[in-house]
């Protein structure tokens, strides 16, 4: 979740997804085609936080990948991991000549102008030295007041979790960098300690709770506070800590949580199920961040990242973290007894840099393109271009051949043109492809009751035809 600190004011707002907005305006048979989509496609259900704020002293600090390009156009990329999907700004699209694919429905909320986001066509993004075709999401801020990075520059959009997911980051937060490396420190493996890295779109790590469960944390580099906490955690602590220093940012989620004041006070220790940290701010989580993963436990923010050791060894799932030891550095939201004003911004006064070679995912990548040729496909069916349809979802199965949802969709469109063999050669592959594919059932099933089978369409609609 991409975020601007002003100082001690903060305002965050949240897109719907795309394929929501899509679906909000589908009709009753685009409505199958939605829910075969969550079956396959959960990787396109992305919360697409964008982010905003006021000007200030302390520009916000950003994760920034060195020398990359769009388009053979040096572009300024932040990575954000509390997103899900690879956004491009409009005038960086514009002037590196990455074209619309797809454009989004408006959003409700035009107050805040938020619709332009879109789909765009492959372009070509080149990062540590090796390109890659990629379709990204277009948005237009050029409606808010700014978006820079901690030298007071525009950036130009942000690369997601998920297309950096399978590397080795090692975090040094003092150093305000992040290095890809081909192996785990020994060090980190020998006295650090392990959380799983979960499978959500965002990054999120395993921590073990008091009841034995894990619980999820949300590792968000695009917000630049210390430690949220789950609402009801945060009464509890604040309860307990009357007198901790604090002060108060505003945030705002137009048709999720609306505009609410937040207070952010300043912990000496918190704990997030069995991670530690020590000298941190921490305030209560969002609805946004609080949906991030199974039992969610709390969210750590770029002054939280600075206050622990980390590494990811994406390849294999895990992560390492250490806490860092006493005092916290400065920060510009709260004032605290003892510590001075630093006129630099302390750790969020410096952009971060990623130094090494970073490999985007491919699989993560083709799945999500293949996604989009989908959503093409319900949109052209929905404006009567049935032909446009199959073409698309016949791109998609082209673009990723073990793609069942994919196979769903033309199969279900194919009857509805009362192309039945074809139809039934579809749902059969979808199935096979992948068996837990209840809508391709669902379709098979249908065909069969309506055809005068109904022991065909009975339990799993019977193998074969």
């Amino acid at each position: 979740m991409a975020q601007i600190w002003p100082y001690s004011f903060a305002v965050i707002i949240s897109l719907p997804n795309l394929r929501f907005i899509i679906w909000l305006r589908a009709s009753q048979t685009a409505h199958l085609l939605k829910e075969a989509g969550r079956l396959r496609l959960g990787a396109l259900i992305f919360g697409a936080l964008l982010a905003t704020g006021c000007a200030d002293d302390h520009p916000s600090t950003r994760i920034m990948f060195k020398d990359a390009t769009v388009n053979d156009t040096h572009e300024r990329l932040a990575l954000d991991t509390g997103s899900a999907y690879m956004i491009i700004f409009q005038d960086s699209a514009e002037r590196t000549g990455v074209d619309v694919f797809l454009r989004a429905s408006p959003t409700v909320d035009d107050k805040f102008k938020t619709e332009t986001l879109a789909l765009a066509k492959p372009a070509r993004i080149n990062l540590g030295g090796k390109e890659y075709s990629v379709q990204p999401i277009i948005g237009n801020l050029s409606s808010f007041s700014i978006v820079v990075a901690a030298d007071g520059g525009r950036f130009d959009g942000f690369v997601s979790w998920p297309e950096v997911r399978d590397n080795i980051l090692v975090f040094d937060g003092p150093e305000h960098k992040i290095m890809s490396v081909d192996e785990v420190p020994s060090y980190a493996k020998e006295f650090w300690t392990a959380y799983p890295i979960g499978a959500e779109n965002q990054l999120t790590l395993k921590t073990k709770l008091a009841n034995g469960q894990l619980g999820t944390i949300l590792v968000d580099t695009g917000a630049y506070s210390g430690v949220g906490l789950p609402p009801a955690q945060w009464k509890v602590w604040r309860a307990a800590h009357p007198n901790a220093p604090s002060g108060f940012f505003t945030y705002l989620t137009p048709g999720v949580i609306g505009t609410q004041i937040a207070e952010e006070a300043w912990a000496d220790e918190i704990q997030l199920g069995s991670l530690t940290l020590t000298d941190v701010p921490v305030h209560p989580a969002n609805t946004a961040e609080a949906q991030a993963g199974p039992r969610y436990a709390g969210t750590l923010g770029l002054y939280a990242l600075a206050r622990m050791n980390l590494v990811l060894d994406g390849k294999h799932k895990v992560a390492y973290a250490q806490a860092r030891p006493l005092p916290g550095p400065y920060y510009p939201g709260i004032a605290r007894p003892g510590v001075e004003k630093d006129p630099t911004g302390g750790v969020l006064g410096k952009d971060w840099s990623i130094e090494g070679k970073v490999t985007l995912n491919p699989s993560h990548l083709r799945e999500t393109a293949g996604g989009i040729l989908l959503n093409g496909a319900t949109r052209k069916y929905e404006e009567g271009d049935h032909a446009g349809a199959l073409t698309e979802c016949s791109q998609a199965i082209e673009y990723d051949p073990q793609n069942d949802a994919a196979f769903m969709v033309r199969g279900s469109l194919r009857l509805m043109e009362h192309d039945d063999a074809g139809a039934l050669t579809d749902l059969d592959q979808a199935i096979v492809l992948n068996p837990s594919n209840i809508w391709a059932y669902m379709a098979r099933a249908k065909y069969k009751w309506e055809h005068g089978n109904p022991d065909g369409a009975k339990g799993k609609s019977g193998a074969g035809r």
